[in-house]
């Protein structure tokens, strides 16, 4: 089968999009088909080649293609439809430049188009109503390219819910994957980062972005300093001013020696800090939809602290009993969690082993397979018209 996949969120822009779109196409082409990945990042347009993938960019700028002009990005993609002649296209985030084209496009060469929602809007349990009224009065003009789609993937229950909104055809989950076969060949040491056994490791992953809840975690590192004397904190993603400011934050606060913001580090040695940890903390101010770095921790027996963060981290904690959810972001509460964590390593261990144990119904094998299916179905449907 000639798959494409067409995402706004790829190399060397970061963050769970990317990650999952590349373990996505290649375990959907280590399954002998064809993939292509088209994408809007970039700094010129070319065609390259990533491992067993194909990858062609068309710089665009995102905001420039939401609210303007599509009409020449659709003009590239046409045109390289209509000389691949793809089986199936499938977009990666509904409300992105390619997201909102892709079916549309899909309709012209008459070829089944799907699209993954991967997000939903801070507080979208709380505003929900909100969000059912501007479906019913906006679907037919801000969102009125979703309806060009044959089905939709939502990565969790509450992503399918929130794409109802906009959306009445057929909503399948499927959530996101990864490799645990690679994730669990990873070796790492305490000495490798400067640490030593008797440090206790909180982690903390993710996109620079203050949404992600840095700052929160510097607030607990610093009620946590005179309780575990051996604590080290590592803050994982934030980048250039961004990383400044966490960096002068954890010295006003008098916490920059136990603090490390190695800012952006590759996919491999995130990994073995994982491996190396006691604890994932991810204090998020909502809007999580998935959380694929829950995935990786769970792979590597790591357990989790989960605080406000959304729906869609509760599930996920929830559903595996990897760790704890705590529903507010009110720093006490997390710090005395913690403070239980660091006391009962028995307990540690538990979450990590119920981690493990469950992370299996998300290998990114068996999420491929779905995804296929999914391709096999809306094909047929397709052929039947």
């Amino acid at each position: 089968m000639k798959i494409c996949l067409l995402t706004d969120f790829y190399y060397p822009r970061t963050g769970g999009i990317p990650n999952q779109v590349y373990w996505l196409a290649k375990q959907l082409a280590n399954m002998k088909n064809e993939v292509l990945i088209i994408t809007t990042a970039g700094q010129k347009r070319q065609l390259e080649k990533m491992e067993n993938l194909t990858v062609i960019r068309l710089p665009f700028a995102v905001l420039q293609a939401l609210l303007f002009s599509r009409e020449e990005l659709e003009e590239q993609l046409l045109s390289i439809f209509r000389e691949l002649k793809p089986d199936i296209l499938h977009a990666h985030h509904a409300f992105s430049s390619l997201g909102t084209i892709s079916g549309k496009i899909g309709k012209k060469i008459r070829v089944p188009a799907v699209l993954t929602n991967h997000s939903i809007p801070p507080d979208y349990s709380v505003l929900k109503t909100f969000w059912r009224t501007l479906g019913i009065f906006g679907a037919k003009t801000i969102y009125r390219n979703l309806e060009y789609y044959d089905a939709i993937i939502a990565v969790s229950p509450i992503a399918a819910d929130f794409i109802s909104c906009f959306y009445k055809g057929p909503i399948y989950i499927v959530p996101n994957g990864i490799d645990i076969q690679k994730l669990q060949k990873i070796e790492s040491s305490r000495n490798e980062f400067g640490l030593s056994e008797n440090d206790f490791v909180i982690i903390h992953v993710g996109r620079p972005s203050i949404r992600k809840g840095f700052e929160i975690t510097l607030l607990i590192t610093k009620m946590l300093k005179d309780k575990i004397p051996n604590l080290r904190v590592f803050l994982i993603g934030p980048t250039g001013v961004y990383k400044r400011m966490l960096s002068s934050s954890a010295e006003r606060l008098g916490i920059s020696d136990i603090v490390e913001i190695p800012g952006f580090l590759s996919w491999e040695k995130t990994m073995k800090l994982y491996k190396i940890a006691d604890v994932l903390l991810h204090p998020s101010m909502g809007g999580e939809s998935f959380g694929i770095i829950f995935l990786e921790a769970m792979a590597m027996g790591l357990p989790i602290v989960v605080a406000g963060s959304g729906e869609g981290a509760k599930w996920i904690i929830r559903l595996t009993k990897s760790g704890i959810y705590i529903p507010s972001l009110n720093p006490t509460m997390i710090t005395k969690v913690l403070l239980f964590l660091y006391r009962n390593p028995n307990m540690r261990k538990k979450f990590g082993e119920r981690g493990k144990k469950y992370v299996k119904f998300f290998d990114i094998r068996r999420i491929a397979r779905k995804t296929l299916e999914i391709y096999k179905r809306v094909i047929h449907e397709e052929r039947k018209r």
